[in-house]
């Protein structure tokens, strides 16, 4: 996963040196830019994800599918910061969303719902 997502060098030097999990994370928060800091604190975050996935529902996503997450988890996050810095009142008017097809072999299902709980209609 680390080499995945281009982490692969900014973990390797550190786990030779250093026995536990935190103190990684906590060193490459203390050296790292913020953007290399914040994209390996998504990467374990979806690590983490997958473990739990896997212990209870006994599914495993594949390191392509988790580093796919990370990048667009990192590209929403960059759009909500950059509309925020922009004083947008709603992502919707800073971000523009469009349409991307699949991977070839690969299948993308759009679901959408809403709620009106007063006439308790969903649609």
């Amino acid at each position: 996963m680390w080499n995945e997502t281009g982490l692969g060098a900014v973990i390797e030097g550190r786990i030779q040196t250093v026995t536990r999990v935190a103190e990684v994370l906590f060193d490459i928060c203390k050296v790292e830019e913020a953007h290399g800091a914040g994209l390996v604190a998504v990467v374990a975050f979806m690590i983490w994800k997958n473990r739990n996935k896997w212990i209870w529902n006994g599914v495993k996503d594949q390191e392509r599918v988790m580093a796919s997450r990370v990048v667009h988890l990192i590209g929403d996050w960059n759009a909500v910061n950059l509309a925020h810095q922009q004083g947008a009142t709603s992502l919707q008017e800073s971000a523009e969303t469009q349409w991307q097809r699949p991977e070839l072999g690969r299948w993308k299902c759009n679901v959408d719902a809403s709620f009106y709980e007063p006439a308790g209609h969903t649609g």
